[in-house]
């Protein structure tokens, strides 16, 4: 049962509401990006990029210093919140998502590879780009942590915008990030319930089937381009030479399927992406540029249409 019709909300579809129209019972495959939160123009998102921005920050100054317990505490607090009833979790919203013993490796690795110096993490979402086990059902999990408060705030108002009661009802302990003290706080929240759900509301802007930026958009469209260059500059024996009736000599890169078939079959797609991020960290911030080109006609975002298909067809649902 989505949230509106537990609601009896007079709504066709998307089009109608601000917030993903979530499934109760179960988990939706959608994610929270905290690159989709800065680009969108939602009156929550300044809020909610504040916090997501003060926590990579504080997160970044702990790494460069190597602090491990500061790294292990703050990232204490990545365990699904359920009450948003997205991510993997099928049948019922009951996964626990990240613990800290699961991040600390992937972040140690993070250290030892150079990813924060080298400047190939540049904001929270670039997290997943580089390493094997981090992957966007993880950051997602975390980023709705960070903004907890926020979305709280958001969902209660929707409640006041739509006339939905919740009078009365207790209250639980959760995480939030606090981004004028720069740490996590244990805050009292309103036990928002529907048809017996925890339930928290999300804008539909914060979502997507995957994160904006992906590591194989990064390499397809950015490392493999620089890639073609390298090999270009050098006139390797990969590359096609051409010479015209006049006996005129050019030359062409290798293409991009050859590169995957010489170059990467055979080893780990992200481990030769982050051998080009070496060479070429600039790749990184093209990739952000060309997304805030793109956010300026809404093409980032879902559009109301993908997210009927997605919440109203059973075939969708998290497994």
């Amino acid at each position: 049962m989505n949230f509106s019709v537990f609601h009896d909300m007079d709504i066709v579809g998307h089009r109608d509401i601000d917030f993903v129209d979530i499934r109760l019972e179960t988990d939706t495959a959608l994610y929270v990006d905290p690159e989709r939160i800065a680009l969108s123009n939602h009156p929550v998102a300044h809020a909610a990029t504040r916090c997501i921005d003060d926590f990579f920050r504080t997160m970044c100054r702990a790494a460069q210093a190597r602090d491990e317990a500061e790294l292990y505490y703050l990232l204490s607090y990545g365990r699904e919140p359920n009450e948003t009833h997205l991510g993997l979790s099928a049948a019922r919203s009951c996964g626990r998502g990240t613990s800290p013993e699961i991040l600390m490796p992937i972040v140690r690795d993070m250290i030892k590879l150079g990813l924060f110096e080298n400047e190939l993490v540049t904001q929270l979402g670039d997290l997943h780009l580089w390493t094997p086990n981090f992957g966007y059902d993880r950051l997602s999990d975390l980023v709705t942590n960070i903004i907890r408060s926020e979305l709280y705030d958001y969902t209660i108002d929707q409640y006041d915008r739509w006339g939905l009661s919740f009078d009365d009802v207790p209250r639980r302990t959760a995480p939030m990030w606090d981004s004028f003290v720069h740490e996590w706080r244990m805050m009292e929240f309103p036990l928002l319930l529907a048809d017996n759900y925890p339930t928290l509301l999300v804008p539909k802007q914060f979502v997507g089937r995957g994160m904006l930026s992906s590591p194989g958009t990064l390499l397809q469209k950015y490392a493999l381009r620089y890639r073609q260059q390298e090999h270009l500059d050098e006139c390797s024996s990969y590359c096609h030479r051409k010479t015209d009736r006049k006996g005129n000599e050019s030359w062409k890169p290798p293409t991009k399927k050859e590169l995957r078939s010489l170059e990467i079959r055979g080893q780990a797609e992200k481990a030769y992406l982050l051998q080009m991020g070496y060479r070429h960290p600039q790749m990184v911030n093209e990739l952000h540029a060309d997304h805030r080109f793109a956010s300026y006609d809404g093409r980032v975002f879902m559009s109301d249409h993908e997210l009927d298909v997605l919440l109203y067809s059973p075939r969708y649902m998290a497994v």
